[in-house]
């Protein structure tokens, strides 16, 4: 990513600290975002970020204990300093967050897998080890410290917020596969098994599958079908006090969406019965959605008539 963070890319950054604390009007008055090498232009009492121009590279990236920074400025360990009475962050915070928080790297890369999809292997969290680290809630807590600093010296207001009160923990399905022992499953594993398709197990365990696919799917009168398990969901749900939220994907792209439309009447009666057991309904956005506004618009109007209301959440 090269240059400095523009208007709307700082804007999206301070949105999104607003959700670790209260910017009030008078804090961000006081903040300045000033290109790297001019932090001594501001005067006293303001709040500076340091913006760095260069783009990501690994060997650039520097450490402050264990946590990365993406775009080092300073050849200090200090997340801030004061300089002139304001408050003057040394490194790239902002920068550092953005291209983790925004999906940058996905953006610009033309590295993709077979669905199309930007992969984990060449990423940024793969090269430096840290998709066990919330790193940018990191950054936003050292920015909130140096902040209640700027605080504390001027007699100003500081107010930490939070997206919950207490733990929040919201349990989410998506309905991607709804039948099992299908002929499509048994004519892959089929495939699996004599080298047509990948193969993710042994041979003998290959065999094993096949088999027993092959016999499920014969079993015309009394197949199985584990994918089917949502009132297992619903009631395991609902005896720890969670309500689910289920997202449903329209058939679309061949092999790669789900096999079922929201047409079909068992659909129609599993979609009504989640909702009368208090569960909320979303839609989970195929393969062309994510590029195709047309697709995503057609699916979600199909989506809310059969449900006979407006959907608020999407899995994309």
């Amino acid at each position: 990513m090269k240059g400095v963070l523009n208007d709307h890319q700082i804007d999206y950054m301070l949105y999104h600290l607003r959700l670790h604390l209260e910017l009030t009007r008078e804090i961000r008055k006081r903040i300045r975002c000033i290109s790297a090498g001019k932090e001594e232009d501001i005067g006293p009492g303001f709040i500076v970020f340091s913006l760095s121009a260069e783009p990501y590279q690994k060997k650039n990236v520097r450490y402050i204990g264990d946590l990365p920074l993406l775009f080092p400025i300073s050849e200090t360990d200090e997340w801030y300093t004061w300089e002139n009475g304001s408050l003057v962050f040394r490194h790239d915070l902002l920068k550092s967050a953005f291209i983790l928080l925004s999906g940058y790297q996905e953006h610009v890369s033309q590295n993709r897998d077979a669905a199309n999809r930007f992969p984990y292997e060449g990423s940024i969290q793969q090269q430096l080890g840290i998709e066990h680290l919330p790193l940018v809630n990191y950054y936003f807590r050292r920015i909130a410290d140096g902040i209640r600093d700027f605080c504390t010296r001027y007699s100003m207001s500081f107010q930490p917020t939070r997206l919950f009160a207490e733990l929040g923990f919201m349990l989410t399905h998506d309905v991607d596969v709804i039948d099992t022992y299908t002929f499509n499953d048994l004519v892959y594993k089929f495939k699996s098994l004599i080298g047509l398709a990948p193969r993710r197990h042994t041979l003998q365990k290959s065999i094993r599958f096949f088999l027993i696919y092959l016999v499920n799917y014969l079993n015309i009168f009394n197949r199985p079908n584990p994918h089917w398990d949502f009132e297992y969901l619903v009631s395991t749900a609902q005896k720890h006090g969670f309500k689910s939220v289920f997202y449903v994907l329209h058939k679309d792209v061949k092999h790669h969406d789900s096999y079922y439309t929201f047409k079909e009447r068992r659909i129609q009666n599993l979609l009504a019965h989640l909702l009368e057991e208090g569960c909320e309904i979303g839609l989970h956005g195929s393969s062309r959605s994510a590029h195709m506004q047309a697709v995503l618009v057609d699916h979600l109007e199909k989506l809310e008539r059969v449900l006979g209301r407006k959907v608020k959440g999407i899995r994309q």
